[in-house]
């Protein structure tokens, strides 16, 4: 009888010691599942991160009306040009549009008339410009 009564508590060890090798197994199973999960949530947070930083970049250089360089960005692109500027012959040039009738359009109160303007014109420059030439806007 005892070695009955052995076999039967060696038997509920065994059980109670597969069961909490099962339970470790799935909570390590359930804990790789949830690092997975938060390691796609940080790709996702930073591929957003990424293209915000992105956009304010691209807003902070680039003129909302037409997407062109604004003041900003043109001051930058023409620093490395500036320098070269100092060899015997001159490496750039620049000119400059004042469109009046835009300017008459824009003191009223709904001024899309002289926006649309101000984007055509852009439009039309920009197919006009060789790779190494750049248009900004320095307008409001």
């Amino acid at each position: 009888m005892r070695e009955v009564k052995a076999s039967a508590r060696q038997a509920e060890e065994a059980e109670r010691a597969r069961a909490e090798i099962e339970t470790r197994a799935r909570g390590a199973a359930e804990r790789n599942v949830h690092a997975q999960q938060l390691h796609h949530r940080q790709e996702r947070i930073s591929r957003v991160l990424e293209e915000t930083k992105d956009h304010f970049r691209h807003a902070a250089f680039h003129d909302s009306l037409t997407g062109l360089p604004n003041r900003a960005m043109f001051t930058e692109l023409l620093k490395p040009r500036s320098r070269a500027r100092s060899a015997a012959r001159p490496t750039c040039s620049q000119s400059c549009f004042s469109i009046l009738m835009v300017q008459e359009h824009q003191r009223q109160p709904r001024h899309t008339h002289g926006d649309l303007l101000l984007v055509a014109f852009a439009e039309r420059l920009e197919r006009t410009l060789r790779p190494v030439d750049t248009l900004a806007r320095f307008g409001r």
